[in-house]
């Protein structure tokens, strides 16, 4: 399982990055939805019937077209002993350390 703070490099459809682990949850541990119980219970049903057992924020350093430094979050998937985006690209994540 992945740890906040290590560092992996993510390569996906649109290329490769070096980014850091903001966090990462088996659905037992994802973090309750104040005031939504019953949506957050809902998400993990959901997840998990699609196969989900992991859920990771993974952030990066990402230039804007004036050249400013943006940092980009992004979630990946763990299912089915792979991890995936949003979209359901493939990602490859290795650690860095």
């Amino acid at each position: 399982m992945l740890k906040p703070g290590e560092r992996v490099r993510v390569t996906g459809i649109a290329g490769t990055v070096a980014a850091n682990v903001e966090a990462c949850h088996t659905l037992d541990e994802l973090p309750e939805i104040p005031d939504c119980t019953s949506l957050a219970h809902l998400a993990r049903s959901v997840l998990a019937e699609i196969g989900v057992d992991q859920v990771a924020m993974l952030s990066h350093p990402q230039q804007d077209d004036r050249g400013r430094v943006k940092t980009l979050v992004f979630a990946a998937l763990h299912l089915h002993g792979q991890w995936r985006d949003l979209q359901g690209q493939v990602l490859e994540i290795d650690r860095l350390t």
